[in-house]
C-alpha cells in the first residue's frame, strides 16, 4: 500500500496549563471552579494562574485505494483514529 497524500492540521485540545508555583505557594489565588483568581507567579509566559494551551497537530495519510488513517499527535500523547 502506498501513501497518496497527507493532510497536515492543527488544533487545539481540552488540556490546560497550570502555574504550579502560584498553586504551591497557595494564599494568594481563589478556586473559582475550574479556573484560579490571582495573579501568577512564574515568569514568562503565564498570564494567568491556570491557562488554555494545548495544542494538536493531526496527521491524516490517505492512501492509494482511498482509504485513510487519521494520527493526532498531542505532546507527547499518540492518539489513533481510523484505519490506514
Amino acid at each position: 500500500m502506498k501513501i497518496k497524500d497527507v493532510v497536515l492540521s492543527k488544533g487545539l485540545t481540552g488540556f490546560y496549563f497550570d502555574d504550579q508555583k502560584a498553586i504551591r505557594r497557595g494564599g494568594n489565588f481563589v478556586e473559582n471552579g475550574l479556573a484560579y483568581d490571582g495573579e501568577p507567579l512564574t515568569p514568562g509566559g503565564f498570564t494567568s494562574i491556570r491557562q488554555a494551551g494545548g495544542e494538536s497537530v493531526s496527521v491524516q495519510l490517505i492512501l492509494e485505494n482511498g482509504a485513510g488513517g487519521l494520527r493526532r499527535l498531542r505532546g507527547r500523547s499518540i492518539f489513533r483514529r481510523g484505519r490506514a
